[in-house]
């Protein structure tokens, strides 16, 4: 009997961490700040010509790390530039990693945001999207799967006419 509680005691201690994940540490004021300042520049260059946001988004890029540095304990991964016709820059994603930003925070700082994308009810595990209008972009917050409580991902392009 004793065998079985402490095979029992192993077996959780195994597989718990594969079960239950922690969720990464909360984002500072100030990286939650400096992403606010990241995405509204990208937002501002992107209706201009693809020089301007290709300036605007090296500026922010760390190229030893081959990431985005956003702030201390936040950086972007896997950016992807859409250019279409004239060499202007029509769409943009990144994936975020690092410290979370909670959906309050997103709140807080745009407090009219859109729907943008909801799970199926069959679906329950995919991603969920809100949306705002920065000057000339539509920019959508993603928060996904295993991060629901957490930003996962930025795209933006222009904001309809």
């Amino acid at each position: 009997m004793h065998g079985i509680a402490i095979a029992g005691i192993a077996f959780a201690l195994i597989a718990l961490p594969g079960i239950a994940r922690a969720s990464p540490p909360a984002a500072s004021a100030d990286d939650q700040r400096a992403l606010w300042t990241f995405t509204e520049a990208l937002a501002a260059a992107l209706p201009q010509d693809n020089a301007d946001f290709s300036d605007t988004l090296k500026a922010a890029s760390d190229p030893s790390m081959g990431r985005i540095r956003i702030g201390k304990a936040l950086s972007g991964v896997n950016g992807t530039v859409t250019a279409m016709g004239h060499d202007r820059t029509t769409y943009f994603t990144l994936t975020l990693t690092g410290a979370c930003v909670p959906l309050s925070a997103l709140h807080a700082r745009y407090p009219t945001l859109q729907a943008a994308g909801v799970p199926l009810m069959d679906q329950p595990a995919g991603s969920y999207s809100l949306a705002t209008v920065i000057g000339q972009s539509r920019v959508t917050y993603s928060f996904g799967p295993g991060r629901t409580a957490c930003l996962s991902g930025i795209q933006m392009g222009r904001a309809s006419r």
